[in-house]
């Protein structure tokens, strides 16, 4: 059974109150919320607080007609989405084809029966939750695809780095040929990662979790960020306090969680500044906690950085760019693991002393 929170609520609007209360007692029947409106004007007004799933609409009212109303909900953006059919006992082919080209995605004619009105109600609800749910899958998709292309892009930035390093200094050939198999080597791992993130996208459990060592994926990430770092001349300071495994998935956790964590604090640390990078235990938690002494995150940044649906992006000190997207990805990950991740911050002009950003993980470890 269907719960008040669940159901799916349908608007009805008609100027007639028997006709309000014939299709309201048929669909109360079946599960459904049922709202209603008397008035083509009022009903315009009080869409976006009732939010229905579907609008039942009565072509001839008083003041505003039907058409008037498709059209004005069909150029609001956050309501034309929604399905309206129409209740019309009108059944010239013109009037049909004028409510298709104002976005009905229906229309019913009256008298109507009440098994072919239940039908096509079920019908486009199933439709529009479809259609919400593939929008939904398609952009979280772009995000994740937009991500994993900038943490590629960091990995082979670190290899166009070394190839200079090689060219340059012809006696480091060898430490740098090792660096670059390593470098090749996550990239091949990263290009595998995006087929598992799409397998993981519809079995959430598909990702393949296991302990790996803190501090040897926190190295490896250094080395894929270092040239950012170098950039600005940053240093930083590791205390690696203790020494443990943490339950993660290796490549996307050095890549899409760790190289994009610290990407952030030098995008928004000044030149010559330090990041500070630990690891400890704490409340039966393994942790990694990194912190900078930037420009900090302001409050309405900081409450929605993990909201997939809205870009969070900002210059950085050097006016360096970004997606906007990377904690929404971070953080789903950090769920994938069963992790928690924790953002405190402080704007450099509140309060001098206390100005950056601290991120807090915290994992399953042994």
């Amino acid at each position: 059974m269907q719960t008040k929170q669940n159901k799916e609520r349908i608007l009805i609007i008609d100027d007639t109150p028997s006709n309000i209360k014939l299709l309201a007692a048929l669909l109360d029947d079946k599960g459904y919320e049922v709202s209603a409106s008397l008035d083509g004007q009022q009903a315009v007004q009080i869409i976006s607080h009732i939010k229905p799933d579907l609008i039942l609409l009565d072509i001839m009212m008083p003041g505003l007609d039907g058409y008037e109303v498709c059209k004005i909900l069909k150029e609001d953006t956050t309501n034309r989405e929604i399905p309206v059919i129409f209740l019309t006992a009108k059944s010239e082919s013109t009037d049909i084809v004028k409510a298709f080209q104002i976005g009905a995605a229906d229309y019913i004619a009256k008298p109507f029966s009440s098994s072919e009105l239940l039908a096509r109600v079920r019908t486009h609800i199933l439709l529009s939750k479809q259609k919400k749910q593939l929008a939904e899958s398609n952009f979280q998709r772009e995000r994740l695809l937009h991500t994993l292309c900038h943490d590629l892009n960091n990995t082979f930035t670190s290899l166009q780095l070394s190839l200079d390093i090689v060219h340059e200094y012809k006696q480091d050939l060898v430490r740098e040929a090792e660096r670059m198999d390593r470098v090749v080597k996550n990239g091949i791992n990263l290009i595998k990662m995006v087929r598992d993130m799409e397998v993981a996208h519809e079995k959430p459990n598909a990702l393949q979790l296991d302990y790996f060592s803190a501090k040897d994926m926190l190295q490896h990430a250094f080395e894929i960020i270092d040239k950012k770092r170098q950039v600005k001349n940053i240093t930083v300071e590791k205390h690696f306090t203790e020494n443990f495994s943490i339950y993660v998935e290796r490549v996307s956790f050095i890549n899409s969680v760790v190289c994009n964590i610290l990407s952030n604090a030098f995008k928004f640390s000044y030149e010559n500044s330090t990041v500070e990078v630990q690891t400890k235990i704490v409340d039966g938690y393994g942790c990694i906690i990194v912190r900078d002494y930037g420009i900090g995150i302001p409050m309405d940044i900081l409450q929605e950085i993990f909201n997939l649906s809205k870009a969070t992006n900002r210059l950085g000190t050097n006016k360096e760019e970004g997606t906007g997207f990377g904690m929404p990805i971070v953080k789903r990950y950090m769920d994938l693991y069963q992790g928690n991740i924790q953002i405190t911050s402080q704007e450099e002009d509140t309060d001098s002393n206390r100005k950056g950003t601290t991120v807090t993980l915290q994992f399953l470890y042994n």
